[in-house]
């Protein structure tokens, strides 16, 4: 069985999914479905500058957790770390990027987590739609989800409406520099 971080985090979705609990190694389920990739490292609740953290429930500290984390949950790649290596050995290319990244230097879980966060710190997604029409209104940090959009669609409209109303209570509607500490029960935990 052959599994990688891009069979989930897939391009189509934001490098997210669209199950409701995500298929890893053995398709075995995950306890929750996949969360986007996209701008993930620039909120304030992912960089970790007032003492905040990652995942759902805040269980890492740093992008560097949730990389090894990921690598060893048993539903999600289910190996040890050093396997991981070994299997990162077994592919000729990897050992030219490898040596491209970091010259001189053997392989090591901390340059190939470091190579990880980097590349996730990278996956920003700028200029969209909404992105023009709050510029368009000139409201790109100050935002009141309430207010129609002229620049989007009726149907885009109504979305926003949707999220303000059912995602926004974790998902906050001022998206560009709200810090999110307190964590929500989004009904997949009994007790939360």
């Amino acid at each position: 069985i052959s599994i990688s971080c891009a069979s989930c985090h897939q391009t189509d979705f934001a490098f997210g999914d669209v199950q409701q609990t995500s298929a890893g190694v053995f398709d075995r389920r995950t306890k929750r479905n996949t969360y986007s990739l996209a701008n993930y490292t620039i909120f304030p609740s992912a960089n970790n500058s007032n003492n905040t953290t990652y995942f759902c429930d805040g269980r890492a500290k740093s992008i560097d957790e949730v990389i090894e984390e990921s690598i060893t949950l048993p539903n999600q790649f289910g190996i040890t770390v050093d396997k991981y290596l070994d299997r990162v050995l077994q592919r000729p290319y990897y050992e030219v990027l490898y040596n491209k990244a970091f010259p001189n230097e053997d392989l090591s879980k901390e340059n190939i987590v470091d190579a990880m966060a980097t590349f996730l710190s990278s996956m920003h997604s700028f200029n969209s739609r909404f992105d023009e029409a709050l510029e368009d209104i000139g409201a790109m940090s100050d935002y009141d989800f309430t207010q129609s959009l002229p620049e989007l669609s009726i149907a885009e409209n109504a979305g926003k409406n949707l999220f303000a109303l059912h995602c926004a209570s974790c998902h906050r509607t001022s998206l560009f520099n709200e810090n999110v500490t307190e964590y929500a029960n989004n009904g997949l935990d009994v007790e939360y």
